[in-house]
């Protein structure tokens, strides 16, 4: 049988090409991919060479890439970082990862601190593989801040990747993760519930420095009025808000779990519509992964 490939041609049409065998790749052959008959394989032409598709080798850095870790609690100093793969632009640009699930622990934290796990620049360049091991990983109590170049949220050259935070008695508060959220396993009173009457208060909820999308939930209390509480992102400039439950005498608790958009500097406000003895709480159940962690 005579092996056929198949691909687009130079018009962007899906045909037999007039080859025999896999062409030699240039960065200017217009067909990105082909399809060989006989051994039911894709190729993709990279700007070095073809690649079979599902091929493990990384040729091309892609600026910000990541398959993120599945990150869990192990106990009130560990925890587990599942495979992961992230473009790392430290002192070597290089795609770094790891295949197995690694443990990392959180060694003389302090009390009601948070801690960001970082791919340590150093211990990558010293260990000089981009296969890495939890000894390629650090924590630090300073926080990343957002770099437009490197795509990631990053302290220098070490690119972060989580964060967690620790209890009043230096114990890692406990969490669980999926997909892009982070959820407390138990939520966290940010406001007690407080006669704030139609003032709009800040409210500073438990997310890392580096999140602006949270869930909390928003609770209202009937002293001796009717209410309507309502939120909005701190510093906005409409008045209005978000309207989040309505109570009085027929009912007098109300409360709703909700999204919100913080401030960068994690804060939300929160009033009533009317001045009176009406109280108002506010609880975070999680948060958020931002673009680029």
């Amino acid at each position: 049988m005579t092996t056929k490939f198949y691909g687009l041609d130079t018009q962007g049409i899906f045909q037999a090409q007039s080859v025999a065998t896999l062409p030699t790749w240039s960065a200017s052959d217009e067909r990105r991919w082909v399809y060989a008959e006989d051994t039911k394989k894709c190729y993709y032409g990279t700007d070095v060479r073809w690649l079979e598709f599902g091929e493990a080798t990384l040729t091309t850095n892609i600026p910000g890439f990541l398959t993120r870790s599945k990150f869990e609690y192990k106990d009130i100093d560990e925890i587990y970082i599942g495979p992961g793969t992230y473009h790392h632009q430290g002192t070597t640009e290089q795609t770094v990862y790891w295949d197995s699930r690694l443990t990392k622990q959180l060694v003389g934290a302090a009390s009601t601190t948070w801690y960001f796990l970082y791919l340590d620049n150093s211990a990558i360049v010293s260990a000089g593989t981009n296969l890495l091991t939890a000894s390629e990983l650090l924590w630090s109590s300073s926080s990343p801040v957002w770099s437009d170049s490197k795509h990631g949220w990053y302290n220098g050259n070490d690119r972060c990747i989580f964060a967690v935070i620790t209890t009043i008695t230096s114990q890692m508060r406990e969490f669980y993760h999926s997909s892009d959220f982070v959820s407390w396993a138990a939520r966290i009173s940010d406001l007690a519930t407080t006669d704030i009457d139609t003032t709009w208060t800040d409210v500073s909820l438990t997310i890392p420095s580096f999140a602006t999308q949270a869930e909390v939930t928003i609770f209202g209390s009937y002293v001796d009025g009717d209410a309507t509480t309502s939120w909005r992102t701190d510093g906005q400039v409409a008045n209005t808000g978000h309207a989040v439950s309505v109570y009085g005498s027929l009912s007098p608790e109300a409360s709703n779990t909700l999204d919100v958009i913080t401030s960068i500097a994690q804060i939300i406000e929160v009033r009533n519509s009317a001045d009176n003895g009406n109280t108002v709480g506010v609880s975070t159940s999680g948060w958020y992964f931002p673009r680029g962690m």
